[in-house]
């Protein structure tokens, strides 16, 4: 029998396997529904992961300045640790943030 916590892990695991899906299908106002529905209920919110989707979700529908937040949040999280993985899709939608609000200089 699963434990309550595992339970809990389980069904963020699937939202956000879910939330990935609708942004390789460019559906970001689906997917920011399903961040705001897990940012609002859950811990999980402060994670470098849930950062970053919800920096890739804001720069898709075009709110940079806030996508540009997160990303720098997720950076945050990611910076002292060793997932180069991260850390450079971090730094890669900074970039593209960056370069669409027109700051060239620093994309």
């Amino acid at each position: 029998m699963k434990s309550r916590s595992q339970d809990k892990s389980d069904t963020i695991k699937s939202k956000i396997s879910y939330i990935n899906s609708l942004i390789q299908k460019k559906e970001f106002k689906q997917a920011l529904a399903e961040i705001r529905d897990l940012e609002y209920r859950d811990e999980f919110s402060y994670s470098g992961e849930f950062l970053y989707l919800s920096a890739l979700v804001l720069q898709g529908i075009g709110n940079y300045q806030e996508a540009l937040l997160k990303a720098k949040k997720a950076y945050g999280v990611f910076r002292n640790s060793a997932e180069n993985k991260e850390i450079a899709q971090i730094q890669f939608i900074t970039g593209i943030i960056q370069s669409d609000i027109g700051n060239l200089r620093e994309a």
